[in-house]
């Protein structure tokens, strides 16, 4: 009988350890030690597209999105002295990405991702005088922890990214061959160039209470944008977000983010190629678990695509994320 009740003290025990690490609630996670996620001061922080994590962790991100801008004002396309193009139409974007970021220390992380996306004008008149544009990106940077508290989590990125853009321009091609009465060698109809660019970053996280946090982020880049081209030079960038988590208030595990990011150099996220790019989203998401994120994202981006013509483009993009 005594070698049964010991037994039973030890089924007991282990049965009880495994439940509290099996415990979906962040905050109990946190007062166990297991935090693999996003939390801080008791709050689950949701991911948003084109906004940098302010965590130190290991993580896997996939992103899956595209967008569409209407009654664009074009640029009248002209074939000799010939108008042979309305200035109006429309442009397509799709868009991908993914992104893995390696905790080596509990105060250093490395990450490395690539985004590809395509710019297609919908209709004859968008893509003579728009043409076809393909990005891609590859990134590789460094975070670091400055500073934690209960609270508030700082940290510092290094992050270099090499581009590569792809042109298809039909209009100065056609201009090309009438002006040159053929096609020549010295007229391509695509054009590949590379750009690369390095930056230091800062990175703010601040828990209001379980249920809301806010997130910043402040960098210089110094290099050539990846989709505006011309002199390499000094950038700035600046974006923020708002995080409500339902889960703490009502039971339901969904969260909202809004937020909004200013980039002097645009991204290949971006609608705009040659001007400032501003860009509100809102995303609403899962919080059923802090070792995964799935949530859809909507994004109103305004800025100019050459040309002197200014772009609204609305789009939308499906993100998961994974938190070892």
């Amino acid at each position: 009988m005594t070698m049964l009740r010991g037994v039973l003290v030890v089924c007991v025990m282990w049965c009880t350890a495994a439940s509290a690490r099996a415990l979906p609630s962040n905050a109990s996670d946190a007062s166990q030690g297991t935090v693999v996620g996003p939390v801080l001061g008791g709050h689950l922080f949701q991911p948003l597209v084109g906004h940098p994590m302010a965590f130190v962790m290991s993580s896997t991100r996939l992103t899956l999105g595209g967008g569409i801008t209407s009654n664009l004002q074009l640029p009248i396309v002209r074939i000799g002295e010939r108008i042979v193009l309305a200035p109006e139409g429309s442009l397509a974007f799709i868009a991908t990405g993914a992104e893995h970021e390696q905790r080596i220390k509990d105060w250093l992380s490395v990450y490395v991702g690539v985004d590809v996306v395509g710019r297609l004008g919908t209709d004859v008149k968008a893509l003579l005088s728009q043409g076809v544009n393909a990005v891609t990106s590859f990134d590789l940077g460094w975070k670091v922890r400055a500073y934690q508290s209960e609270r508030m989590l700082l940290t510092m990125s290094l992050d270099l990214v090499n581009g590569s853009v792809t042109t298809v321009d039909v209009d100065r091609w056609v201009r090309g061959i009438v002006d040159s009465g053929g096609v020549t060698s010295t007229n391509p109809l695509v054009d590949t160039k590379p750009t690369i660019t390095a930056g230091v970053s800062a990175h703010c996280a601040y828990a209001v209470s379980p249920a809301i946090g806010l997130m910043a982020t402040v960098s210089g880049v110094y290099g050539e944008s990846a989709v505006r081209g011309g002199d390499s030079k000094i950038f700035f960038n600046a974006g923020g977000n708002i995080n409500v988590d339902m889960r703490p208030l009502v039971g339901i595990p969904v969260a909202t983010t809004v937020g909004i990011v200013y980039r002097q150099n645009p991204s290949v996220d971006d609608a705009s190629t040659r001007s400032d790019a501003m860009v509100a989203s809102m995303r609403i998401g899962t919080t059923v678990s802090q070792h995964f994120a799935l949530g859809v994202q909507v994004n109103a981006q305004n800025g100019e695509i050459g040309n002197g013509t200014h772009v609204l483009a609305i789009g939308g993009a499906v993100d998961m994320r994974f938190y070892y």
